[in-house]
């Protein structure tokens, strides 16, 4: 009896303590400059896509016009920056620039593991859009992608609000990814197998 109360009660703690992990929002120091991450985790993938056909992008047969929808508001070149997350990573998503949220797009789909088929994923899975447009006038989309045990998405902002750099967007629960599309004339300075932290690492300036 005294076993299988010990092994209930750490049962117990761990999904406790896995619970506090998943929904930790520490204070992050934010950059004046740049452009910054949407979320914790690690880059899988940074993209370069040429206006109607992919530079240099390797993925199953059918996937390249997922990507063409994925970028459809953006006319010219792009660059799409996917970070993976793990279940030990913050999931909590942050606005990478200042702006304003011009579009939200909620998006039905698979629940493909998001980390180990993560170039499938980023295309057929349930998501989310944001679409936001600086003060510069350029536009920048953060899309919150479920994985095979995050479910929910939970987006915080609505059309029309302004959001400051570093602002909550919103939380996806467990292990999934989030992918940064910008246009492909800012200068990316990160690279794929980086760790990067929400609202505080720099991705891109312009």
């Amino acid at each position: 009896m005294n076993t299988l109360f010990l092994l209930l009660a750490s049962i117990i703690i761990l999904i406790a303590l896995l619970i506090i992990i998943f929904h930790r929002n520490p204070k992050r120091n934010i950059p004046k400059e740049g452009i910054v991450s949407p979320a914790d985790g690690i880059v899988k993938r940074v993209i370069s896509v040429e206006k109607g056909k992919d530079k240099s992008l390797f993925l199953p047969k059918g996937m390249l016009g997922g990507i063409r929808l994925l970028t459809e508001e953006f006319k010219g070149d792009i660059s799409v920056i996917q970070i993976v997350m793990t279940v030990f990573d913050m999931h909590h998503q942050k606005a990478p620039l200042s702006g304003t949220i011009e579009e939200i797009k909620y998006s039905k789909g698979k629940f493909l593991n998001a980390v180990d088929q993560a170039e499938e994923a980023m295309f057929l899975n349930e998501r989310n859009s944001i679409l936001i447009k600086s003060g510069e006038g350029f536009y920048a989309k953060i899309v919150q992608v479920a994985g095979i045990f995050a479910r929910r998405i939970h987006c915080r902002v609505k059309e029309g609000q302004s959001v400051d750099k570093g602002e909550e967007l919103g939380f996806i629960s467990f292990g999934s990814q989030v992918l940064l599309v910008l246009p492909s004339n800012m200068n990316v300075k990160i690279s794929e197998g980086e760790r990067v932290k929400a609202g505080e690492t720099i991705i891109a300036s312009n």
